[in-house]
């Protein structure tokens, strides 16, 4: 069965290709995650350049700057920030064009906001658009089912807490809760499935299994990623002097 990963290019234009799974295996373990994607309630969406450019001038893979922006500042560091052509962006789930062009449309508007000091970067600020600003949100990859906590014994505090599940990891799943950076781990009976009034469904239905899970991902030690393939041989080097123009 193929799967389906995003490919980039400048312009910002996205195509969706079919990958098996060595290459996604590939891609996932050799890519960089995006600290942007993360922040929104995305983990585990990776960027794998395919092609350095080796041109003078301001060339820059616009769409690849903002998902390796630092969430907090908005801005990404050299090497994305000159000389990344086309690249591939893959997640644990299938990411499409659609979903590509959707992700994008909401980073240009959070970078102007980044520019006024009003950037929120959250799970639930990118779920509210996704359900606001789309006419069949159901279609998208990156929609996550919204929960409440409950019959939590360890941290009853976080009873009655809201926010997203992110992923499902060997029958547990991964939980943003609202106005939390970091994810939480708990059992499907800890979750009550939220309709997108904030109510309790009924009858109550658990959560889709369709969620993103680690089954797409290769077991064993991560290699140390390497955003550079062995292309680099193969492609002219880009000149010192277009480096220190954009550090």
């Amino acid at each position: 069965m193929p799967f389906l990963v995003a490919e980039y290019d400048e312009g910002p234009s996205f195509a969706t290709r079919k990958v098996s799974r060595p290459e996604l295996d590939e891609l996932l373990t050799r890519g960089i995650e995006s600290p942007l994607a993360k922040a929104l309630g995305l983990p585990r969406v990776f960027v794998r350049p395919e092609a350095l450019e080796p041109c003078a001038g301001n060339f820059r893979n616009e769409a690849i700057l903002y998902l390796m922006a630092d969430p907090a500042t908005g801005e990404a560091t050299f090497p994305w920030t000159s000389g990344i052509g086309k690249a591939v962006v893959a997640a644990e789930h299938d990411f499409t064009a659609d979903d590509a062009k959707v992700l994008h449309t909401y980073l240009d508007d959070l970078m102007t906001l980044y520019g006024h000091g009003e950037a929120e970067p959250s799970a639930l600020n990118f779920q509210t658009f996704l359900r606001v600003g789309m006419a069949d949100p159901s279609k998208s990859h990156l929609l996550r089912p919204r929960v409440q906590l409950r019959n939590i014994k360890t941290k009853p505090q976080l009873n009655g807490t809201k926010g997203f599940a992110l992923r499902h990891i060997d029958q547990k799943f991964e939980i943003r809760i609202d106005d939390h950076e970091q994810g939480i781990i708990v059992t499907l009976d800890k979750l009550l499935l939220l309709d997108d009034h904030d109510a309790p469904v009924t009858p109550h239905r658990d959560l889709p299994l369709g969620l993103p899970t680690l089954a797409h991902v290769p077991r064993g030690r991560r290699p140390t990623p390497d955003p550079f393939p062995d292309y680099r041989t193969e492609i002219p080097p880009i000149p010192p002097e277009h480096f220190n123009m954009w550090k």
